[in-house]
């Protein structure tokens, strides 16, 4: 039986390397092993991905080079939903179409831990990567913050832009 959103338990949730690096697929999976959802990169090349979720179907695909973004679609209508403004240092704002606002940031020096915060600049949802074989990330949730104030869409773009900003620090590494 497939859990929603409202009945997950956020602290339990954690993303996984599926598969090989040439066809990049990612299932997010509940702590007693469920798979919640996917996320699979069109491919290294193209600069989109697709989720599958519990009710919700997303693509994300970053685009521009000087002034970048990340522009966020329903995969079913085409119409976009949100649009991310992406830093060159990883972080980002995400503004919805109804106004809603997210900050995306380090707060970790090495780039290991990501958070979401609020307009108020309060911490929403954590995200601690890492992994030697299998490259991962253990999802959390602050402790003051409500559930219904997170989005479950977070906890994709969120993985989404880790993944964008190791991609983004490999092509640095091999071009020096």
């Amino acid at each position: 039986m497939t859990k929603t959103f409202a009945e997950l338990d956020y602290e339990g949730l954690r993303w996984e390397t599926l598969g090989s690096g040439w066809k990049p697929e990612y299932a997010l999976v509940a702590d007693d092993g469920e798979r919640i959802a996917h996320l699979r990169k069109a491919s290294w090349f193209r600069e989109q991905a697709y989720v599958d979720a519990i009710g919700n179907r997303w693509v994300f695909e970053r685009k521009g080079f000087w002034k970048r973004y990340i522009e966020v679609r329903s995969a079913g209508t085409g119409d976009e939903l949100a649009r991310l403004d992406y830093r060159w240092d990883g972080s980002g704002e995400l503004v919805f179409t109804n106004g809603q606002r997210y900050r995306w940031q380090k707060s970790s020096f090495w780039g290991s831990k990501w958070v979401w915060v609020d307009q108020s600049g309060e911490p929403i949802m954590g995200f601690k990567s890492g992994g030697f074989f299998r490259f991962g990330a253990d999802i959390s949730m602050e402790e003051d913050a409500d559930a219904a104030k997170a989005p479950p869409l977070l906890i994709f773009l969120g993985w989404y832009l880790i993944l964008l900003y190791y991609q983004d620090a490999a092509a640095v590494v091999v071009a020096t």
